[in-house]
């Protein structure tokens, strides 16, 4: 049921794409982006607003629970405010931005969630072997403690019965 929930959903965000995409600016990128901001979203705050866009899943592990609560970028910035999700493992989203987006900063986008998640398993990896060599090193200590040398007579710690 999810699954139909967010096909269709998909599918009028793509429905809004092709609509708004009849009309292609003509410039360079950056003037695009700012024709886009100031003529589609004149009540937007300073480069901030909503962006209606095409969503990627790159599903990494199966039968992963997806519940996407909120989504939006900062386009000029290319800041991502993405994730905020319930899943049983890792996922990866890449959003394919509108045309004026370039590839290069989608990469470098995904590239991002990459290293985050190499690096929290990495981390989690160095946890554990922290934590095996921990257990080992207290499982291989003597109960007891050797008794104390003084002056190369052995002194017992033993208090007499």
């Amino acid at each position: 049921m999810e699954k139909i929930g967010l096909w269709t959903a998909a599918q009028a965000v793509n429905d809004n794409q092709h609509q708004q995409s009849q009309f292609t600016p003509v410039g360079r990128l950056e003037e695009q982006s700012r024709y886009y901001n100031q003529n589609l979203h004149p009540s937007a705050p300073d480069n901030l607003y909503m962006v209606q866009m095409g969503i990627y899943l790159i599903l990494l592990e199966k039968e992963i629970r997806l519940e996407i609560q909120m989504m939006y970028l900062v386009i000029n910035k290319v800041q991502l405010q993405v994730l905020r999700f319930t899943s049983r493992r890792y996922l990866l989203v890449i959003l394919l931005l509108q045309k004026f987006v370039q590839k290069a900063r989608v990469i470098s986008v995904f590239l991002i969630f990459r290293k985050v998640k190499a690096g929290k398993e990495e981390a989690e990896n160095q946890n554990e072997k922290f934590y095996k060599s921990l257990s080992m090193s207290i499982a291989s200590t003597p109960l007891h403690q050797p008794p104390l040398l003084t002056n190369g007579i052995s002194v017992s710690m033993d208090l007499p019965h």
